[in-house]
């Protein structure tokens, strides 16, 4: 390889490593943003349906405890406090005449609620109770909890806010009835001698005919937590009540309103959409990527080689023209200044025709080589025997082989009466580039010799007619077996080798042989030195 390819490989394969590195990078940083962009839009559906699901839960618990903990008879009464218990599922409220007093640290807790009451309104009791209001400041949240998720828990919700509208119509229209005073509801744990565990709503409750009094509500919570999850099944797979003591986790997003509990719920799926589309993309834009650079590398590698071929054609063609122009000069300058001898005036003649000669074919062939490159090369059909086809080129196959110091051997045997449908001037051009190759190239180790022929042969079948150029000289390498019909291609010779030539020639006669539908093939083993078959179409085929 010259220093000048050394050179575009390096600039090119730079160029292309820059490029691939750039994208390499560039899909690296879309890949963290999409992951980054996947992770949130999981954990914003997440934080959703947490939201969705505590909405629920909690528009869920409001009724049982609006409707249970309306009752503020002062009957209920027993030792200083009534104490209820909610029957769970069916919502049966009864008295629990047998319950113990709430928890000292519950009971402050509401007393300090009821205290810090304003002076009693003129709120009176009635049979419809407002349910935003049983709870006090908590329950008042309700409406405000969650992100509307549905159309239909939007209308749920419109419909709750209209009951409410009506409940407090209903309470002003319902003369005569005492007005009570009810402090916020506190809500606490206690553990029970079956090793389960209650929930207790306490707060307290006064008229102007009885004073202030404790009403404890008690929920089974083995109860209650199923009845509230069954509201979220749809939206989590694995999900969970967890009682929470004290007020540390008020502030946690996750807990419900007015219940020490918190939701407890594995992370969502991640979204797998933008991953998927990213993972498509990505290998799409590789792909296209790896192609292009295949494809760039290809023809970086296509235009090299023409290159090569190129210089490696200038150069014998250079090498080619200096031999016969400087033979023409020297001998035209003795011939014109009489140097020569009248008796080899002659010989100096016969060299100048020689070197007219190959200079003719010479640019013969680089013309014919440029109109098929180009398309412009045209040829005729006409049927001719095989025996004439060759006997019109014979003569001066023979005359370049005498030329060599060998002689021309054609034995066409039976395939010489067969007609092919064929252009005779390809043809010749074909065997004659075969010839001339054979006499440049193919002489034994010893050189050309009578007994060594360039050999002519032919074969017939139903649709072709093959004939077969043999030298006896040392065949093609192995390695050189595929590229010797490329243009400019002299199998690894370069200028300094004797054999002239600039490695059209195979070249040529292959793209001659098709553009008369045939085919030119070197043949494979079967005997010394190289051989090439040129099939032509038999007539009528």
């Amino acid at each position: 390889m010259s220093p000048r390819a050394r050179r575009g490989w390096a600039l090119f394969l730079a160029g292309a490593a820059a490029g691939l590195t750039g994208l390499a990078i560039l899909t690296l940083h879309a890949q963290r943003a999409a992951r980054a962009r996947t992770l949130a839009t999981a954990e914003a559906q997440h934080q959703e349906d947490v939201r969705t699901a505590l909405y629920r839960m909690e528009q869920r618990l409001a009724p049982l405890l609006a409707r249970a903990l309306g009752r503020t008879e002062a009957s209920d009464r027993v030792a200083g406090f009534a104490s209820l218990r909610l029957s769970l599922p069916q919502g049966q409220l009864e008295v629990d005449a047998q319950a113990h007093a709430p928890a000292e640290a519950l009971v402050a807790e509401a007393r300090r609620s009821f205290d810090a009451l304003a002076p009693p309104s003129a709120r009176r009791q009635t049979a419809w109770i407002d349910e935003n209001d049983v709870m006090g400041s908590n329950l008042g949240q309700l409406n405000a909890r969650g992100v509307e998720r549905s159309n239909y828990e939007y209308a749920q919700r419109s419909n709750i806010q209209d009951l409410s509208n009506r409940a407090s119509v209903a309470e002003a229209m319902e003369p005569g009835l005492a007005p009570i005073r009810t402090g916020a509801v506190v809500a606490g744990w206690e553990a029970r001698a079956d090793g389960g565990r209650d929930l207790a709503f306490v707060r307290c409750v006064a008229t102007e005919l009885v004073p202030r009094f404790e009403q404890t509500l008690r929920v089974d919570w083995g109860s209650l937590a199923p009845l509230l999850l069954a509201e979220v099944d749809d939206l989590f797979l694995e999900a969970s009540l967890e009682p929470v003591e004290g007020a540390g986790a008020i502030g946690d997003g996750a807990r419900l309103v007015g219940l020490p509990a918190r939701l407890v719920t594995k992370p969502s799926p991640r979204v797998r959409g933008e991953d998927s589309e990213l993972v498509a993309t990505t290998i799409s834009t590789w792909v296209l990527a790896l192609l292009a650079f295949a494809a760039a590398t290809w023809a970086f590698r296509a235009s090299q080689r023409d290159a090569t071929r190129q210089r490696g054609f200038t150069s014998a063609v250079t090498h080619e023209l200096r031999t016969p122009l400087t033979t023409f000069r020297m001998y035209s300058e003795m011939l014109a200044r009489d140097m020569v001898p009248p008796e080899r005036r002659a010989e100096y003649l016969a060299a100048l025709e020689e070197e007219s000669r190959r200079l003719g074919s010479l640019v013969e062939n680089v013309l014919a080589h440029a109109r098929l490159e180009e398309g412009r090369g045209r040829t005729r059909r006409e049927e001719v025997l095989v025996g004439a086809l060759v006997e019109r080129t014979e003569s001066s196959l023979a005359r370049r082989c005498a030329e060599a110091g060998t002689r021309l051997s054609v034995d066409l045997g039976d395939a010489g009466t067969a007609a092919v449908s064929t252009d005779p001037e390809a043809v010749g051009l074909i065997l004659s580039n075969l010839v001339d190759n054979a006499c440049k190239y193919g002489a034994p180790a010893n050189g050309h010799r009578a007994d060594a022929p360039v050999r002519i042969t032919a074969r017939a079948d139903a649709r072709t007619v093959t004939l077969t150029v043999r030298d006896a000289g040392p065949g093609i390498p192995r390695g050189s077996a595929r590229a010797i019909f490329a243009p400019f291609e002299r199998a690894g010779r370069d200028e300094s080798d004797p054999a002239h030539g600039v490695g059209l020639g195979l070249a040529l006669a292959r793209n001659l042989a098709r553009a008369v539908e045939g085919e030119l093939e070197l043949v494979e083993g079967g005997g010394p030195g190289a051989a090439f078959d040129l099939r032509l179409p038999r007539s009528g085929t």
